[in-house]
């Protein structure tokens, strides 16, 4: 996209004619017969690595080909392939060009790229490069690589303020859309990139159709991502593509804080509908976040804005397992454990008490499951409540967890209201089948 040009004068060069020197008709002439060989494009950019003089004449046309080609495509691949290239890489010389032929044969260039399309043909391309250096993993995309975006999602997700400030000025607005519905900010590359769509009016607070996600959710739900070192997948060294070098720098914590801190992101602090940005922080443990929506007056025991009761963020913590930090940083921001009456109707999924251990949780991480069960229940008000006809205690113990049966009797549990006996065996507690129990009761937490 971005060839090496030669410089070489002369009226022959290697004892053939320079087609640099030849008059300008002559030139377009041989251009012309070019363009109906099938290998059009190797045979130009051959051309355009020869000299600079007849990289200007020859440039022009091979963008005008691609934008030629490209519109002939499907209604959603209809993005010309340069232009794609060029926002991902951070070539902002090709970006100009491409835009400039495309401005020509589009009536309405704006709408034209405000217009999501399928990146296949860029996936397709991005593969290849990477198979001829042996590198084929980083061509596999991005965890959060979406397939239908917009030429402003690509240019924000690399970093490259310079073409997204190029695409803006070409009527590009930032709350544009992409495939998912959400628009570039969800995919911010560092807080360099998402105060350029802010400042340009970008609104932080858009959500999707049907659903509560902002882009802050949409970011915090990627959980906490190391710096990925993507090889062979760099910006141009020399493309330009972005206002300042670290703009390109992976940093989406930072643009998390940024928009918390200083953007005025709506983290509904007391309130959830179909999800929070607390409730994806927690779910995967990205602490970072966790931290800062607390800081910034999250609650971790939200009002479901559907049924007006507390939705316990605790019990998403727990969940997802090997969570104790998170686990301790929700209680002491004030997260409730259990409940003193029963709002959930005996449901068992709803309660933190109820959810101490992971279904089939490997034997080996039962020290940690038991670590967390006593910061719990150290905090709950209502140990002995009675869910789906029996306390927490006889659940435990029925699962077969003698060792959370422990925790949950050292912190006030009766064993004697749970219908649990307690032996001096190998065995110590025994939960005892009750005229109240299910025949069977399958709805033990041993899944």
């Amino acid at each position: 996209m971005e060839p090496q040009v030669a410089e070489q004068t002369g009226e022959r060069i290697d004892g053939r004619p320079n087609l640099a020197t030849m008059p300008p008709e002559i030139l377009a002439l041989i251009l012309d017969q070019l363009s109906k060989s099938r290998d059009y494009y190797k045979s130009m950019v051959r051309i355009v690595r020869t000299c600079r003089v007849l990289a200007v004449r020859t440039l022009p046309r091979l963008y005008s080909q691609d934008v030629t080609d490209s519109l002939k495509l499907p209604r959603n691949l209809d993005m010309p392939i340069a232009l794609q290239w060029a926002c991902w890489f951070g070539a902002l010389g090709t970006a100009e060009r491409s835009l400039d032929a495309l401005d020509s044969a589009c009536p309405d260039l704006a709408a034209k790229l405000t217009k999501p399309f399928n990146n296949d043909n860029l996936y397709s391309l991005r593969y290849r490069m990477a198979k001829r250096r042996r590198a084929v993993s980083p061509a596999s995309g991005y965890m959060h690589w979406k397939d239908t975006s917009s030429l402003l999602h690509l240019a924000c997700l690399r970093g490259n303020t310079a073409i997204a400030k190029l695409l803006i000025s070409k009527g590009v607005h930032p709350n544009t859309l992409d495939g998912a519905n959400l628009t570039a900010l969800a995919y911010a590359l560092n807080p360099d990139v998402a105060r350029l769509l802010v400042e340009n009016g970008a609104d932080v607070d858009i959500k999707q159709h049907d659903s509560d996600e902002t882009a802050l959710c949409h970011l915090i739900s990627w959980g906490p991502m190391e710096p990925r070192k993507w090889e062979n997948e760099f910006n141009l060294s020399q493309g330009q593509g972005a206002v300042r070098a670290e703009h390109m720098i992976q940093d989406f914590t930072g643009t998390i804080k940024f928009l918390i801190q200083e953007a005025g992101a709506d983290i509904y602090p007391g309130t959830i509908g179909t999800t929070n940005p607390l409730r994806h922080a927690v779910f995967t443990r990205h602490v970072a976040a966790v931290k800062l929506l607390l800081a910034a007056g999250a609650s971790p025991n939200p009002i479901d804005m559907k049924t007006g009761r507390k939705r316990l963020l605790l019990t998403d913590a727990l969940r997802s397992g090997h969570n104790q930090e998170i686990v301790k940083l929700m209680l002491e921001a004030g997260a409730e454990v259990d409940v003193v009456d029963d709002p959930y109707e005996g449901l068992i999924d709803h309660l933190p008490i109820m959810n101490l251990t992971l279904r089939g949780s490997n034997p080996l991480y039962a020290r940690e499951e038991v670590q967390v069960a006593h910061m719990v229940c150290e905090r709950a008000k209502n140990i002995n409540m009675v869910v789906q006809g029996h306390p927490a205690l006889w659940h435990y113990v029925r699962a077969g967890r003698q060792d959370i049966g422990q925790v949950l009797i050292e912190h006030g549990a009766d064993p004697e209201k749970a219908k649990v006996e307690v032996r001096d065996t190998v065995l110590p507690l025994v939960a005892l089948d009750t005229p109240s129990a299910s025949e069977d009761d399958g709805e033990t937490l041993a899944g």
